[in-house]
């Protein structure tokens, strides 16, 4: 079992290398295993190779239950796996780690091509100033 040091030791690789440009992501649709049986919603999930592994990061969002007002509600988290070349996913977290949070995040900025659509949307405005 990995340890979190070890997780987080990765996650944050895959961040810089990922801000850098130097890893790249695509979004993809999530695999079968993920969404087959289950009422899983998976708005976003993100899919990218680094030293041959497959692995990919998900949004996901479930119901939960809650015992206290007996009820279900909807909530969400981020999960990290690996994917075999099955597309199987072989091993996935669901903690809540910091790293996995910004990770995510400047995936998901370099699959938008935020900077790229601010260059464009603003290129006008800087002629102007």
């Amino acid at each position: 079992m990995p340890s979190e040091m070890q997780i987080t030791r990765l996650l944050s690789e895959l961040t810089k290398l990922t801000s850098k440009g130097q890893l790249t992501w695509q979004v993809s649709d999530p695999p079968e295993s993920l969404t087959h049986g289950t009422n899983d919603v998976y708005p976003l999930f993100l899919q990218s190779e680094y030293k041959e592994q497959r692995i990919g990061l998900a949004q996901r969002r479930y119901q939960a239950f809650d015992g206290d007002n007996e009820r279900f509600y909807w909530t969400e988290e981020l999960v990290f796996m690996f994917i075999d070349w099955r597309g199987r996913v072989t091993w996935e977290t669901r903690s809540s780690y910091a790293a996995l949070y910004t990770l995510f995040e400047a995936a998901r900025e370099q699959v938008a091509d935020v900077d790229g659509i601010l260059k464009k949307l603003l290129s006008d405005s800087d002629d102007e100033l």
